[in-house]
């Protein structure tokens, strides 16, 4: 008896390990896809990944933990050393070094997001909100490509006037290192 309910409950867990989505992260585009088990896309969304000095780890990952509303240990970094409270909501960790999939500004030259992040995906807040609906603790994120930062560098071939970052509220001043740009949040008024 043991040996068909074993069995069985194999079969069972095997299905759902066949029928899961995932997520395909595209570094040189900045895109994120969600695909279905039979490879039809889900869902497409720009992503601003990490930058080059927190590059996103590429390769095979697993989602490990998923939380609606997650706040950083680790940033911001406040004048006064101590870590952590930035809003990373839709939160969908995928290493155990911390990187996620979550909410957060999405940076854009011109029509093209670019990466510049700790090491995470930021999306919009639609856009987190979609992937997180979509995806489940299991579920499989590969993330692909290369960004070019040095032939495609944002800090010396950008007019400080081309930086427009998608903000969703969630953010107060200290919004992160920016690198000395401008930067115009898109829901501010603009003259």
């Amino acid at each position: 008896m043991n040996i068909i309910i074993k069995s069985i409950l194999s079969t069972a867990c095997l299905n759902i390990a066949l029928i899961a989505n995932s997520a395909i992260i595209y570094l040189n585009t900045q895109t994120i896809e969600v695909v279905g088990d039979d490879g039809t896309t889900l869902m497409k969304g720009a992503i601003s990944s990490g930058n080059k000095n927190h590059q996103t780890p590429r390769g095979m990952f697993r989602i490990i933990q998923k939380e609606r509303n997650h706040k950083s240990n680790l940033y911001p970094i406040k004048k006064d050393g101590t870590r952590g409270g930035a809003e990373m909501d839709y939160m969908l960790k995928f290493t155990h070094q911390g990187n996620a999939i979550h909410q957060g500004y999405v940076v854009f030259e011109g029509d093209r997001s670019i990466p510049v992040s700790h090491g995470c995906i930021r999306l919009s807040t639609y856009d987190a909100r979609e992937v997180f609906n979509l995806l489940e603790v299991g579920d499989r994120v590969k993330v692909i490509g290369y960004y070019d930062y040095d032939s495609d560098n944002f800090n010396t071939k950008l007019n400080k006037d081309d930086i427009v970052v998608i903000d969703d509220g969630i953010y107060d001043d200290d919004i992160g290192d920016t690198n000395g740009l401008n930067i115009t949040f898109l829901d501010d008024e603009i003259e």
